[in-house]
C-alpha cells in the first residue's frame, strides 16, 4: 500500500457512493449535481492532504518517501531533530523536498507542493533558483539549475558542500546544485551572501 493506491481506493470508493446515492436516495438533478461537486472536491483534497499521517508512522524518512512517491528514486538525505531533507530523483529530474518530523515520525503536509509551498523561483544571472524554507524554522535548502560547457560544481562564501547532478546534452551540461542549510548555517544567510556557478557571481535576491 501507499499513498497512490489509497487514493485510487478513495476514487473508486467515493464513485460507488455517488452511483448509491444518486439512485437510491436523491431524486432531483440539483442535488445529484451538488453530490458530485462536493465529492469531487473531497477527492482533490483528499490528493493534496494527506490525512491518514495521523494514523500512518514512518520512523524514518526512506520509509515515509517510499510511500508518499513511489516511483520515484530516493537519492540523499540530511536529517536533524525536527526535519529531514531529501533529495531525489523522479522521471525528469533531481529535486529536494522535506519531511517534517513530529514524536519520531516523519510526515508531509502538503503533497501537492511536496512541502516545497514556501518555495521561490529566481531567475538569477542566468540561472534557476530554488528557495525550499522548512516551516517554522529557519532551515532551508538552496537548488541552483543551470547550463555548462564543463561539469562545473556550485560553491558559496560559507564554503558549503553542494550535491552536483550533470545531464550530457552533447554540447553542455544542465548542471543542477543543491545545498542544504540546517539552522545554524541558515542564521549566517544575510545580504551578504554569495553563491558562485560557471563563474558568475550572484545572491538570492532577497
Amino acid at each position: 500500500m501507499n499513498y497512490i493506491i489509497l487514493r485510487v481506493i478513495l476514487y473508486v470508493l467515493f464513485i460507488f457512493i455517488y452511483v448509491i446515492i444518486s439512485k437510491k436516495i436523491i431524486k432531483g438533478k440539483n442535488l445529484k449535481f451538488l453530490l458530485g461537486i462536493f465529492l469531487i472536491v473531497i477527492s482533490v483534497l483528499a490528493y493534496m492532504f494527506p490525512i491518514e499521517k495521523y494514523i500512518i508512522k514512518f520512523d524514518t524518512c526512506e520509509k515515509a518517501f517510499k510511500y508518499y512517491f513511489p516511483g520515484n528514486e530516493f537519492i540523499k538525505k540530511y536529517e536533524y531533530d525536527k526535519y529531514a531533507f531529501v533529495i531525489y530523483k523522479d522521471s525528469n529530474s533531481q529535486n529536494i523536498m522535506y519531511f517534517s518530523k513530529d514524536n519520531g515520525s516523519y510526515e508531509i503536509n502538503n503533497l501537492f507542493f511536496k512541502n516545497k509551498a514556501t518555495s521561490q523561483i529566481f531567475l538569477n544571472n542566468g540561472a534557476s533558483v530554488f528557495y525550499t524554507k522548512v516551516a517554522n524554522s529557519d532551515a532551508f535548502a538552496l537548488e541552483v539549475l543551470y547550463t555548462s560547457k564543463k561539469k562545473d560544481v556550485l560553491t558559496d562564501s560559507l564554503s558549503s558542500k553542494a550535491d552536483m547532478f550533470y545531464i550530457d546534452k552533447s554540447y553542455e551540461y544542465q548542471v543542477t546544485g543543491f545545498i542544504v542549510f540546517d539552522e545554524k548555517q541558515a542564521k549566517k544567510v544575510n545580504n551578504n551572501y554569495r553563491f558562485y556557478f560557471d563563474g558568475k557571481t550572484s545572491n538570492l535576491n532577497w
